[in-house]
């Protein structure tokens, strides 16, 4: 059984395509990918690659900038975090920085939350 322990419920949008830049900290170039979106929360963020994590990518402590375009209104929103899990090398999750402002986060959250009712 497994028992979520978490502070802040997730959400699971529809649709929702995530860009991502990974900066990788031992020959300071970018790494672009893009996926879609599991779930999320207050937290951090859950994604599903469209290709592979490349082999050589820590799993944390790498610095990660994800571009959404919100799904109603089509505003773009800037998520920046860290790698956290990396899964079958193609399911991250993101813990967002501590310093990320949180109605950046609440507002997606809601339209989220409005675009699956």
């Amino acid at each position: 059984m497994n028992i979520d322990n978490r502070k802040h419920a997730r959400v699971k949008p529809q649709s929702l395509t995530a860009n991502i830049t990974i900066f990788t900290p031992t020959d300071d170039t970018e790494i672009h990918l893009e996926g879609q979106v599991l779930d999320m929360s207050m937290a951090g963020i859950k994604i599903k690659l469209f290709s592979a994590m490349p082999e050589n990518i820590a799993k944390s402590k790498i610095k990660i900038k994800i571009n959404l375009l919100m799904p109603k209104s089509g505003l773009p929103v800037t998520i920046k975090g860290v790698i956290k899990r990396l899964d079958n090398d193609s399911e991250c999750g993101i813990q967002y920085y501590k310093d990320h402002p949180d109605k950046e986060i609440d507002n997606l959250l809601f339209e989220c939350i409005k675009s699956v009712q």
